[in-house]
């Protein structure tokens, strides 16, 4: 099925064209071909059959930082008589580059994301410090609710609002103690890791497989996206029709 298709692609040629697609997408100053990039994408992932709103949640935190700085902008740009063009195209921008990322990464594994990052000789550094922060993102989530949880049956009772004085105070020592506990756990864990043979990488070697011709489709899709807005932006589309 072709909803296996992106999923299946080799993962550091879908990282890569993300990366090249992210770089163009940043040259793009005018937001009609920024949402042409967007439409463009969506009909790729439409008739890869993947589905396009696949952890689309993990996109609201972003989202409301991109949409208050590009706000700021136009609000700036409004009061001086400018148009709202240039947060306009700054949020298109990183809501482009947001978006793209998700979806490839969504198509990936833990360790698909590492090994490919590593196969791109992307610094050990990034690499190892993306995979913490993955790996444990997700522990200190669990232990964010059980101290919650402990709260509760000691008969905390939430206020309606956050910015209640007893919310805030609650919420200030769960915070505290959770940051002691996870500074107390990385050493377990990095001693932990030591004992058991660290070397400065997280990533273990992957053997990689043999390009297949999909995969060279599915990368180059995924890059002509951006550069045909790039190009109809310039003029170079309609500079090379014959029938102009």
């Amino acid at each position: 099925m072709l909803g296996n298709v992106l999923a299946n692609a080799e993962s550091s040629v879908k990282l890569f064209s993300t990366i090249i697609y992210v770089a163009i997408v940043a040259t793009i100053n005018t937001w009609p071909y920024l949402i042409l990039c967007l439409i463009l994408y969506f009909l790729l992932l439409f008739i890869l059959e993947f589905q396009a709103f696949k952890n689309i949640r993990l996109l609201i935190a972003p989202l409301f930082f991109i949409v208050a700085i590009s706000a700021g902008i136009i609000l700036l740009d409004l009061s001086a008589g400018k148009s709202i063009d240039r947060g306009l195209v700054l949020f298109l921008r990183a809501l482009n580059a947001i978006y793209v990322l998700n979806t490839m990464i969504s198509s990936m594994t833990l360790q698909e994301l590492l090994s490919s990052m590593n196969s791109l000789h992307l610094p050990d550094i990034m690499v190892n410090l993306m995979g913490f922060t993955l790996r444990y993102s997700d522990i200190l989530s669990r232990e964010m609710a059980r101290m919650m949880t402990a709260r509760k049956a000691r008969g905390y009772v939430p206020r309606k609002s956050m910015w209640h004085s007893s919310t805030m105070k609650v919420l200030g020592q769960t915070v505290g103690v959770l940051f002691i506990r996870s500074y107390e756990r990385s050493e377990r864990v990095y001693h932990a890791m030591l004992s058991r043979g660290y070397g400065g990488s997280v990533v273990p070697a992957r053997r990689r497989k043999r390009l297949q011709t999909l995969d060279y489709i599915v990368g180059l899709a995924i890059i002509l996206i951006p550069l045909t807005s790039k190009m109809a932006e310039l003029g170079v589309i309609l500079w090379i029709m014959p029938w102009k």
